[in-house]
């Protein structure tokens, strides 16, 4: 692994760009200008967090579709744990859509 400028190690640093959701991606996107790596999670984590915000946010404004809010919901924080593991464990876990952008904007 290699370290990061901040001196974490990578996998570290990965798994913290996902803790805060878009906080900590945003943070990791801006400050870190050398570990492409950790600069694919940053990205990754702020593009899926604003994604699943403007979807909840959409989907409150659809009355058949509000029962299915907390669901939802459920899925984004299991994908996020996984998410946070699997950075930590320094594997590179690409979203379909969300991971190729960011993998291209890197």
């Amino acid at each position: 692994m290699e370290r990061t400028s901040f001196g974490f190690a990578e996998n570290t640093e990965s798994a913290l760009a996902y803790v805060l959701w878009f906080v900590t991606g945003i943070f990791f996107l801006l400050m870190e200008d050398e570990n492409k790596t950790v600069r694919f999670h940053a990205l990754q984590s702020t593009l899926l967090s604003f994604l699943l915000v403007i979807v909840i946010f959409v989907m409150s404004f659809v009355p058949p579709a509000v029962p299915f809010i907390p669901l939802v919901w459920v899925i984004e924080i299991v994908l996020w744990l996984l998410l946070i593991l699997r950075a930590y464990q320094g594997q590179m876990l690409r979203l379909p859509v969300i991971g190729t952008l960011a993998e291209s904007y890197v």
